[in-house]
């Protein structure tokens, strides 16, 4: 994904850029959530910023493998439950 895109994500994306708002369930029908997910959101997301990756298939679901980063950007929720990037405390490369 273009870093950019990413961005865009983080702002309009209301499952990233809202602490509260819930995961919508399997096609909306069931009422399940998807096979191995969790209702519980990350405190934090991470965006890894790389040159590359490799993709693979492995029992029918694709897998990507980034190259080594060449930055990280954090982002976490205010107090209000609004996603926003926080200062870099990532190892640099």
């Amino acid at each position: 994904m273009h870093e950019s895109c990413a961005e865009a994500s983080t702002i309009l994306c209301p499952y990233l850029s809202r602490r509260d708002m819930r995961r919508v369930t399997d096609r909306r029908s069931t009422g399940v959530l998807p096979t191995n997910s969790a209702e519980k959101k990350p405190d934090r997301w991470v965006m890894w910023i790389c040159r590359d990756f490799a993709a693979y298939v492995i029992d029918g679901m694709p897998l990507f493998r980034p190259e080594p980063y060449l930055r990280l950007r954090t982002f976490t929720y205010t107090d209000g439950g609004h996603l926003h990037e926080t200062p870099d405390i990532s190892p640099h490369p």
